[in-house]
């Protein structure tokens, strides 16, 4: 039932998106059993890297094809009529950096030692779940798979706190991002005719703007998955608390963060430990440069 109308949820937005997404389903799921049946290791690690490519491939195309082709387009004509809509115009399936980025964490997972799902229908709602398709959280194999072998049963408690939920990031969103972005947009398209305290506040408010919109729209997610039982990761736990940069990135979209820390920064760091300080700094802006890249 929850896959059925996680289907029809996605095909609201497109129903070409679920050509996409279903490509991605499948070679991540056939993908990850045949790397974990190969005895070879050469012959794993070919397989692994063959169904990592596959994957990421539909992500570079539909998200940052358009992207490269604008920073190049750039880079070489400095005309004042420079627009970036005519140099490639691709409709990005929606959604799409999220689920990749689950299912290059199963596949990951998987090449270094981790069961692979058996039952297909499972991995496609682990996939393709309504409540986080769209804005993540970016949801680990073994943490939510595991939820979702287990009975569901209604309880009214978990209703109850994913009603409370959905309505907090309701409020977040339509009540204090959506108004401030009235007045942050007003100021930003004319910013010129505006002086330096009017830009001040904008900007300030549009912090606020932002980390609502995002947590909003992460409350609505977790609270729509409690009222079936199934708990996702929070993705963002005071963030403009923090007291160090370090910190607010431990904060701040959180499920990002540590699948890049995880997969990207540690990586980095183990293959270079032998260039001491440099080896950690090198990590840490290649770590950062893809967190903008990701932000577009």
């Amino acid at each position: 039932v929850l896959l059925l109308a996680s289907v029809i949820f996605y095909a609201f937005c497109s129903p070409y998106f679920l050509i996409v997404i279903s490509l991605i389903i499948i070679v991540s799921f056939w993908g990850a059993i045949f790397i974990d049946r190969k005895k070879n290791k050469n012959e794993k690690i070919l397989l692994y890297i063959i169904n990592f490519m596959i994957v990421i491939l539909p992500l570079l195309f539909f998200k940052y094809s358009g992207f490269i082709a604008d920073n190049v387009s750039f880079i070489f004509n400095n005309s004042s009529n420079y627009n970036s809509h005519n140099i490639l115009n691709i409709i990005i399936p929606v959604g799409i950096s999220y689920y990749t980025f689950q299912a290059l964490s199963y596949i990951i997972d998987v090449r270094f030692g981790m069961t692979p799902e058996q039952n297909f229908w499972k991995f496609s709602l682990y996939m393709a779940f309504f409540p986080k398709i769209l804005m993540g959280p970016i949801e680990r194999a073994k943490k939510l798979i595991p939820q979702l072998n287990k009975s569901l049963t209604f309880s009214e408690n978990n209703f109850v706190d994913g009603l409370k939920l959905i309505l907090l990031g309701l409020f977040k969103k339509l009540v204090i991002a959506d108004r401030i972005s009235l007045y942050a947009n007003a100021v930003f398209s004319n910013y010129e005719h505006n002086n330096g305290i009017t830009l001040l506040v904008a900007s300030l408010l549009y912090t606020v703007q932002l980390y609502a919109d995002f947590s909003g729209y992460t409350d609505i997610a977790l609270g729509s998955a409690a009222l079936f039982g199934i708990k996702l990761t929070d993705n963002f736990k005071r963030p403009y608390f923090a007291t160090s940069m370090t910190e607010f990135w431990r904060r701040w979209h959180i499920t990002l963060t540590k699948w890049l820390t995880d997969y990207v920064f540690t990586s980095l760091v183990l293959k270079w430990r032998y260039w001491g300080k440099w080896g950690l700094i090198s990590a840490v802006m290649i770590t950062l440069i893809i967190i903008g890249i990701w932000h577009g």
